[in-house]
């Protein structure tokens, strides 16, 4: 990741164009932080680069995060301080806004910028978050009873749209992390555990070695599989079950891994083609990738007619657990 101190893009006035050498005025149309990184060869492909937020109200703490590469937007809620910087450790944001009120009580944190308290105020972020979605509640994204996490939220779009000057329609869901659904590893088991990264000087992670992903999205997904197990044994042996049918079918296997590695980054091809700082290139991308859906999706329901063929009523009731649509399938698959 690069070292990126936040600077200002500027564009010419439309009313004072055309006027020679005159001189004439510019105007700052956003602002480029570490967290808000849009430009692909600046990122590592197979990892996100989150803008985080925190709010405190009592003991609790809020935790929201979001790729403006992507629009993935995530919040949760930490019982304790030990709790919230696991959760820190575990998303790793490239930038962290904590309310200027609040810096004393959350202590040091790495890549952490005091932001105006007034965005973090919950009445605000609630405002501020039912605004942008366009909604009068957000009782549909689960997250009503979480006002820290909300707060935290509010504040990452209000930072986005009124100090960064940033276009985020693409931002366009918020999503629940239940601490219930996952295993929480702490920063220290993450760490010893060299999950996803090494202290060595080789590669020796765990990610590193299981990632044979052939897309950047599927990279991401892995990664994120890793840091946050889930506790839901159905779907985790419905994975597993999936991986292991692909196995059995290495032709099919090939075939599918051949059309991924024609698939380019769509998540953030799109993502920079929202906030308007795309290119032709990306465009080129997205065609590209589009196109290979047709195929992917033939060969993932010629594998689901293989294992739905000839099962047995057992077999039947055990692949009930498993993806039942091309499109359950490639979500899968992406992460292979």
């Amino acid at each position: 990741m690069h070292e990126v101190e936040e600077y200002g893009e500027a564009e010419q006035s439309e009313n004072d164009r055309g006027h020679g050498r005159k001189i004439v005025d510019r105007e700052v149309t956003q602002i480029i932080s570490a967290g808000t990184i849009s430009e692909l060869s600046w990122l590592d492909a197979k990892r996100a680069n989150y803008l985080g937020a925190i709010y405190a109200d009592g003991h609790v703490f809020g935790f929201a995060y979001a790729d403006l590469s992507t629009g993935e937007f995530r919040l949760t809620e930490a019982q304790d301080q030990q709790s919230l910087r696991d959760e820190i450790a575990r998303v790793s944001p490239a930038e962290l806004l904590i309310s200027s009120e609040q810096k004393a009580q959350t202590g040091e944190i790495d890549h952490a910028l005091e932001y105006d308290s007034y965005a973090f105020l919950p009445e605000q972020a609630i405002f501020t978050l039912c605004e942008h979605f366009k909604v009068k509640s957000l009782d549909g994204f689960g997250c009503a009873q979480m006002p820290a996490a909300v707060a935290a939220a509010g504040a990452i779009v209000h930072y986005l749209k009124h100090q960064l000057r940033r276009k985020i329609d693409h931002f366009t869901s918020l999503c629940c992390d239940a601490p219930a659904d996952h295993v929480l590893l702490d920063s220290a088991t993450q760490a010893n555990l060299e999950l996803v990264e090494s202290r060595g000087a080789r590669s020796t992670s765990l990610l590193a070695v299981l990632d044979r992903t052939v897309t950047p999205m599927g990279g991401r997904r892995l990664r994120s599989w890793i840091l946050q197990p889930l506790r839901d044994l159905t779907e985790l042996q419905g994975r597993q079950q999936m991986i292991a049918d692909l196995l059995q079918e290495p032709d099919l296997l090939g075939s599918i891994r051949t059309e991924l590695k024609s698939i380019r980054d769509i998540e953030r091809a799109a993502g920079r083609l929202s906030q308007a700082s795309g290119n032709a290139r990306d465009l080129v991308a997205l065609k590209a990738s589009l196109q290979q859906i047709p195929a992917l999706k033939r060969e993932l329901g010629k594998l689901i007619e293989r294992l739905e063929f000839g099962a047995t009523p057992v077999e039947a009731a055990v692949s009930a657990a498993k993806p039942s649509t091309p499109q359950a399938a490639f979500r899968l698959c992406s992460a292979r």
